[in-house]
């Protein structure tokens, strides 16, 4: 590795920064994208730019207009921004790491490159950077400290568990989406792929009632009763979440139905779907609306922080395969 000192550092996005939950949409991890950002370039004080693989269908324009829109560009120049089609190569060629170096004007041994994925470090090493892998997903990237809230509203406490709480809510939307889809197929006589069926079965069971429910119930409303919120406002949370659990059991039980040749179940699936998908709609808008903000009212930066940190060791620690199990549902339920 060189002996010069790194003024430039170059950082891979996907499973680096956040992950994308649908096509052009990037989300950052929570909170420690935003602080290592913030410490490469306010306590470093080295430029930081970014070397991207896109996917032939994303422009380099609408590349940077992703990484805008996630909020990357409040540290990086969008000039610092090299894709694989302005560099004409992809990661791991050493062509762009050095098409990078070019076009930012530093020497590739005046530079690092940071990503989870161990095959790109490589061939940034072996292109004359120095680089190194980041742990993927995140764990403890960054020290324990309080967090300052953002800006308040009525419905809206600043809080970061609050953030994290509806981003779960944006993927739900689209397992509801789903879910409809189905039953709305099935009203119409329509051919319902099962693999679709049982991809959602799956979400259910093993994404939103161990993850995003137990989040709720283990950590917030616990949190938020001991710091004031009267228990009485909780109840409706719970008792929904287990009449949820009834849909989920009884949508899994007509897809086994549907499995070993009932066709009657195409029925109860139906109902059961429609009733999941007309709960969880108001659900979530209330929890958005209603508690989340009365709840994060309550909370100390050092309860934000505290809660953030049990939330990520609820998991899932990533989130990708849940979010291509949905993007799969989706492209089966369109064709």
């Amino acid at each position: 590795m060189s002996t010069l000192s790194v003024s430039t550092v170059f950082l891979d996005v996907r499973d680096t920064l956040g992950y994308v939950d649908r096509p052009g949409h990037l989300v950052l991890f929570k909170p420690s994208t935003r602080q290592f950002l913030q410490s490469l370039k306010n306590d470093m004080k080295v430029r930081v730019g970014i070397i991207t693989n896109l996917p032939s269908n994303v422009s380099h324009d609408q590349g940077v207009a992703m990484l805008k829109e996630a909020g990357i560009l409040d540290y990086v120049n969008p000039d610092d921004v090299v894709s694989s089609h302005e560099a004409g190569a992809e990661k791991p060629a050493a062509a762009i790491y050095q098409y990078a170096c070019t076009k930012l004007k530093v020497k590739p041994e005046e530079c690092m490159y940071i990503s989870e994925n161990f095959i790109e470090v490589v061939g940034a090493q072996a292109a004359g950077l120095n680089s190194m892998i980041k742990p993927f997903p995140p764990s403890r990237d960054f020290l324990f400290k309080p967090l300052d809230p953002g800006t308040s509203t009525p419905v809206d406490s600043g809080r970061l568990a609050e953030v994290m709480m509806e981003e779960e809510h944006l993927v739900g939307k689209r397992i509801v989406g789903a879910s409809a889809k189905i039953a709305a197929m099935i009203s119409e006589n329509k051919t319902v792929p099962l693999t679709a069926v049982g991809n959602l079965v799956y979400l259910l069971q093993n994404f939103v009632n161990p993850y995003h429910h137990m989040k709720e119930e283990k950590i917030l409303i616990p949190f938020a009763i001991s710091r004031g919120y009267p228990k009485a406002k909780t109840a409706w949370i719970l008792l929904e979440h287990d009449q949820g659990r009834c849909y989920f059991n009884a949508i899994e039980i007509a897809y086994n139905r549907l499995l070993n040749g009932d066709t009657i179940a195409w029925s109860d699936l139906k109902i059961n779907l429609e009733g999941f998908v007309a709960l969880y709609k108001q659900h979530g808008g209330r929890e958005d609306n209603e508690f989340l903000p009365e709840a994060g009212k309550l909370f100390s930066p050092q309860d934000d922080a505290l809660i953030v940190d049990l939330f990520a060791k609820a998991g899932p620690g990533d989130l990708t395969p849940y979010l291509a199990l949905i993007a799969q549902t989706e492209s089966e339920l369109d064709k």
